[in-house]
């Protein structure tokens, strides 16, 4: 009767252990708004913050994303041309705290106020981008969100289409969420985020 007892019972916290172990990988995989992540802004749905600064604070990654999504205008996604023209490396690169990143009507300007430097953006990767359009309180050009100036056209990631196409970086289109590829000497708009520290 003890063998018994005993086998039950291990069987019984083994069942337990896994379940646990199940439950725990489940929790992991589910994006926390309450990750650490705080909104000292207006929070718009559930997911974005507008941070007062032209930033704009995704609620479940913790990025920061640029307010102003057609600031960086359409530009080739990298020059290696020797005195090469504006690319949108550059262009999210150089953004920085002062710039001022909209003309609103009659000339008033939206000035980027959150300490950033130099250096500090960059271009989303492509699961950034995909997340941000496709996500929970996906983003689109008809959805803005706490967003201005989404546009209904292709916008670059920082990634290569593949490793045997380098020629090629993938883009996604804010009208209709689809991600594509294109050559890299096109011009696509670019949109700069950057991370929260």
């Amino acid at each position: 009767m003890k063998f018994r007892v005993i086998i039950v019972f291990v069987f019984f916290a083994c069942c337990l252990s896994i379940g646990i172990s199940i439950a725990h990988n489940k929790v992991a995989v589910i994006p926390l708004i309450d990750d650490g992540i705080t909104c000292s802004g207006i929070l718009v749905g559930t997911r974005w913050c507008d941070n007062g600064d032209q930033t704009v604070t995704d609620m479940t990654t913790g990025l920061i994303w640029l307010r102003h999504a057609d600031w960086g205008e359409e530009k080739p996604w990298r020059s290696d041309t020797p005195g090469g023209y504006d690319d949108a490396h550059t262009r999210a690169g150089l953004l920085e705290d002062g710039e001022v990143v909209y003309y609103g009507i009659g000339g008033y300007e939206f000035i980027l106020n959150d300490g950033s430097d130099v250096g500090d953006w960059r271009l989303p990767t492509k699961t950034e981008l995909y997340n941000l359009i496709r996500g929970t309180e996906a983003v689109r050009n008809s959805s803005m969100r706490a967003f201005r100036g989404v546009q209904p056209s292709l916008y670059w990631s920082s990634s290569t289409w593949w490793e045997g196409a380098i020629n090629y970086a993938r883009v996604m289109h804010m009208e209709n969420g689809t991600q594509f590829y294109d050559e890299k000497i096109d011009s696509h708009y670019v949109w700069p985020v950057r991370s929260s520290n």
